[in-house]
């Protein structure tokens, strides 16, 4: 495990980006595209020029190649060596770090029954579905037991019915080996249901770095909360059959998970979670309004509490004034 430090880190996309990825945590970048996610990730892995510094637990390693700094980069093209079986793709960095054939089987045979991918060791990779070819990356990476691994847009690009599996496989995964691992995500629900720690970059800036626990999305520019949410606290987190809910007055919002913590007493609702609608059990007056293209972007106060605000992006067209009832469909709760 290592812990990654930047300090003042710019080029052409990033601006002085200093920022801490904690030792054996799982760190998620969030932001939208071309936020400077990606160039961050190559920044750290050696793989682009840059000025600043970046350091491994405390040590500079600005001079040092890639092949020397200890960490498995899964790019968002998976780059598996299409001449190769799958066997031999997990195998070849091992191969090439001169393990005997004995210990590349036993590793390369435990990752693919974790991954639940032992059938498909004989096929290449022209034969892979989207989900098989991720795993087969992420075992390719792990199998030469990196200080830090580094994933971009792992779960991008995947069929709706089996993605939720390949999250689930591929988390237990990385939870499992204890490492440093920093994912790279623009899907705000992904991100804040996995993180340990979160941090967003907007525009080539470092905007917010932090505890899931610690983040105020009201703390941030207006127009980052209309991409990112909502943070609302609540009076109460319970749970029904199974199912976690949180209670703000005589409302309910269901949650996306059950939280680890049930103390919890903060959740952010994410924009595509809002809905106007007749049947809505939550009223709020809209505070003010733009269009943006075909859509409109509103402010919704709570009834009752002026400073307790919604954002939301309607294809309805509203009024400034207006009093609405929302739905909101899921929050995600933002416990330890």
């Amino acid at each position: 495990m290592v812990e990654v430090r930047l300090r003042d880190v710019s080029n052409y996309a990033l601006r002085r980006v200093t920022d801490v990825f904690p030792e054996g945590k799982l760190s998620v970048l969030l932001g939208p595209n071309g936020a400077g996610k990606t160039t961050l990730l190559r920044v750290i892995a050696g793989l682009e020029k840059y000025f600043g510094h970046v350091l491994f637990d405390g040590r500079q390693v600005d001079d040092v190649p890639p092949y020397e700094r200890s960490i498995a980069y899964v790019p968002q093209r998976n780059s598996l060596f299409k001449n190769m079986k799958v066997y031999d793709n997990i195998a070849f960095g091992l191969r090439a770090r001169g393990y005997l054939e004995k210990e590349v089987k036993g590793v390369v045979r435990n990752l693919a029954e974790s991954l639940r991918i032992t059938d498909i060791l004989d096929r290449y990779p022209a034969r892979l579905s989207g989900g098989e070819a991720r795993k087969v990356a992420l075992a390719r990476a792990l199998a030469i037991n990196p200080e830090l691994i580094m994933l971009d847009e792992p779960f991008t690009g995947l069929d709706a019915e089996v993605s939720e599996l390949i999250k689930q496989d591929i988390m237990m995964l990385l939870r499992h080996y204890r490492k440093t691992i920093i994912l790279v995500s623009h899907s705000t629900r992904t991100s804040l249901v996995n993180a340990d720690f979160l941090h967003v970059l907007w525009m080539g800036k470092l905007i917010y770095s932090g505890k899931l626990s610690q983040l105020d999305t009201n703390k941030l520019p207006e127009c980052i909360r209309y991409w990112l949410g909502t943070t609302l606290h609540v009076d109460e987190i319970i749970t029904e059959d199974g199912l976690a809910k949180a209670l703000i007055g005589d409302s309910s919002i269901p949650l996306a998970e059950v939280p680890k913590e049930m103390q919890a007493r903060k959740i952010i609702v994410l924009p595509d979670s809002v809905k106007i609608c007749r049947k809505g059990s939550i009223t709020g007056v809209i505070e003010s309004v733009y269009r943006s293209g075909h859509y409109y972007r509103a402010t919704i106060n709570l009834e009752g509490n002026r400073d307790l605000r919604i954002y939301l992006t309607t294809p309805a067209p509203v009024r400034k004034g207006e009093t609405v009832k929302l739905k909101i469909t899921y929050g995600i709760p933002l416990g330890d």
